[in-house]
């Protein structure tokens, strides 16, 4: 068994670094690429044979025909979204089925009125944090304030999802003011309705990823893991979401060289503290990071190609 099998991508400049391109490249030996955290607030496009994959949610390993890809438990989805990349990868050829997509059933999920909350907020600060209003913010912050869907409660009972839809409008009903969700009995319905079209679609790839992540590594297989920047994350590996005992497995399995490939943009801006919380977050010395300056400018092969950084 290979005891050090996992490549963490992550970025040290807020977003836009390249971590598709580097974990497409990274999942072409895989067994598993997974999406660790995030949403479709931003998106990646891969060319591979003279065609052109766009996409948003689903790892760039899907790409690669032997490669299971996760979308895990610390990820925010909106479902139309993800629906519509689904049809896109089948349209281009690509072999999309729930044997190589999972979808973690935990996952929380974004729906129309995050969207809303996401301007309406936006519109209310002095200084704009320039949100992609997408719906993102909102979500992670239901998931906080323990009132968010999972995948999983699209499958629930009638009534209890009835419910459920009524709690989480109330509890926004004075920031949903003069919406679409301002009548909140239409509103509920609308979600109602949203909730069964998802399920519908959706319901072969959602489930639980723990016991894929589970067999990999006792196979010693190698995984690839998609993250956000650490320096947004002061639990670092701890905001992928996944299970105590997993994390921790994941935490000792991380592979040299390779182990981690931190894409620092090419200002390289962020980058010490970000190597720093990493080496805090795995409590070890005994991994080597590789950064990349911008592989957005640079040929997949390139990554190859890099120096590891013998500061650290």
């Amino acid at each position: 068994m290979n005891e050090r099998n996992v490549t963490v991508i992550a970025g040290a400049f807020w977003g836009d670094e390249g971590k598709g391109r580097a974990s497409f490249y990274e999942s072409q030996n895989a067994y598993m690429c997974l999406r660790g955290t995030g949403g479709n607030n931003a998106g990646h496009t891969i060319v591979y044979n003279g065609k052109k994959y766009a996409l948003h949610l689903i790892p760039s390993g899907i790409i690669n025909k032997h490669t299971i890809c996760g979308i895990g438990p610390g990820v925010v989805i909106d479902p139309s979204v993800l629906i519509e990349e689904i049809e896109m990868l089948k349209e281009a050829g690509i072999d999309i089925t729930p044997e190589r997509l999972i979808i973690s059933n935990k996952a929380h999920v974004i729906f129309p009125y995050h969207t809303t909350l996401d301007k309406v907020y936006e519109s209310r600060k002095s200084n704009k944090v320039g949100t992609t209003g997408r719906g993102i913010g909102p979500a992670y912050a239901d998931k906080a304030n323990r009132i968010g869907f999972r995948m999983e409660d699209f499958f629930i009972n009638d009534n209890d999802l009835i419910r459920k839809i009524t709690l989480v409008l109330k509890s926004h009903s004075s920031d949903l003011e003069s919406s679409e969700f301002e009548d909140r009995e239409v509103g509920c319905y609308r979600i109602f309705k949203l909730c069964h079209e998802y399920a519908r679609e959706l319901r072969p790839f959602i489930g639980n990823l723990q016991p894929h992540i589970d067999h990999a590594l006792e196979m010693g297989e190698k995984i690839v893991i998609r993250i956000l920047d650490y320096t947004q994350s002061a639990n670092g590996l701890e905001s992928l979401g996944f299970s105590a005992p997993n994390l921790e497995k994941i935490k000792k399995m991380i592979s040299v060289p390779n182990g981690i490939i931190l894409i620092t943009g090419a200002t390289g801006s962020g980058k010490s503290t970000t190597v720093y919380t990493m080496l805090q977050t795995l409590n070890t010395t005994d991994t080597n990071i590789i950064t990349v300056e911008d592989p957005i400018e640079m040929n997949i092969e390139g990554i190859n190609q890099v120096q590891v950084n013998s500061d650290i």
